[in-house]
């Protein structure tokens, strides 16, 4: 077995994760959608080669016989965003045959760890049972902007990047002051609506990793961290207690042009985790509870350097990687080494491919 070989055997083994109980039955189908939001358990027969009616996804996709493709309707009113992910999902696993019945829940931030039966997702909680994981196409497609091989072209060697961690993004996740685990946008509603106090507000961000993180180095100059807030977001820039902390947004070569970067959870993984580990910059990465298909490759202390939850160590590994430099320059060699094979469309089929023999022989053949 070639070492390309053993790369996607790894990921298979990784994507299946934990398969455990028996196959599906009308029962255990029920329960799963009942436990879900929004209609979200999807099935797909692909010996029939349609959605099942389970939430109503047949009649929720549109089918053209001409190009053999369920995409989203063309007159279909509200948000699409699922079903587009159930339509891309459907065209993912189309080249593989019959497969069975798939079931998926291609949502953000699946929290439930334990389906009575195998279910495709995008992402997972770290030991969950019969979480399989899949690609997104939207972000981990080959070609995407948020995936391995996206960069553009870097000037600057390790060595003369500025001197500090860089992080942009949007305001995103879930406090979980007192036990109470809220996501943050919602918060941000309540608080606007004059539901709860500045107070009780503040106490839920400063659980929210990304707001604890950005707040706790603002005044640092080995870090520069801010909220970008733009579009349907922009009035979010006026709350004062976010305001401090919002820049303007960066562009891919403005995040290369310093020395390390950081990968902060938001609603489950970091965007960020998907493409930095190919460029020339050391990646600091919060030691969060979410995990999608590719983490398996990256190993901590060998392709990134993890940090707390609670980023207590940031400042003290910023000082202790500025002077190793020759063992930041190893983990990045390894990182990109990994990185460049992940963004072969070759090395995606092989996985995909080695995927369903395993998925075959341990989970249909039960």
């Amino acid at each position: 077995m070639t070492d390309i070989e053993q790369i996607a055997e790894r990921e298979a083994v990784f994507r299946l994760g934990h398969i455990s109980g028996a196959p599906p039955d009308a029962e255990a189908v029920e329960f799963e959608r009942k436990r879900r939001l929004g209609n979200s358990l999807f099935a797909y027969d692909t010996a029939a080669r349609c959605p099942l009616k389970l939430n109503g996804w047949l009649k929720r996709l549109s089918y053209d016989p001409t190009k053999d493709l369920w995409s989203v309707p063309a007159d279909l009113k509200g948000p699409v965003l699922r079903h587009t992910r159930n339509a891309d999902l459907i065209g993912d696993i189309k080249p593989f045959g019959n497969v069975g019945v798939i079931y998926a829940d291609m949502r953000d931030s699946v929290s439930i760890k334990d389906p009575r039966f195998p279910i495709f997702q995008y992402n997972r909680r770290k030991n969950a049972v019969n979480c399989v994981l899949w690609p997104l196409r939207r972000v981990h497609d080959i070609g995407s902007g948020n995936f391995f091989g996206s960069l553009p072209r870097e000037t600057n060697p390790f060595e003369r990047k500025r001197a500090r961690i860089f992080w942009r993004g949007n305001l995103a996740g879930f406090s979980n002051f007192e036990g109470d685990v809220r996501n943050v946008r919602l918060l941000v509603d309540s608080f606007l609506d004059g539901e709860i106090s500045e107070d009780l507000f503040k106490a839920h961000l400063d659980t929210v990793p990304r707001y604890r993180f950005v707040s706790m180095f603002a005044d640092d100059p080995r870090v520069d961290a801010g909220f970008v807030m733009s579009g349907r977001h922009s009035h979010l820039a006026k709350v004062r207690l976010i305001a401090p902390y919002v820049r303007p947004p960066a562009e891919r070569l403005d995040y290369v042009d310093n020395k390390y970067l950081i990968a902060l959870s938001g609603t489950d993984v970091s965007t960020v985790f998907g493409w930095a580990p190919g460029a020339d910059v050391l990646l600091f990465k919060e030691d969060y509870d979410y995990e999608v298909f590719f983490d398996c490759h990256f190993q901590e202390g060998k392709d990134y350097v993890k940090v707390r939850p609670d980023f207590s160590d940031v400042l003290e590994l910023f000082e202790w990687a500025e002077s190793n430099v020759a063992e930041c320059r190893e983990k990045i060699a390894h990182a990109n080494a990994l990185s460049a094979i992940l963004a072969q469309p070759e090395f995606r089929k092989r996985a995909n491919t080695a995927f369903f023999d395993l998925y075959k022989t341990r989970v249909l053949s039960r």
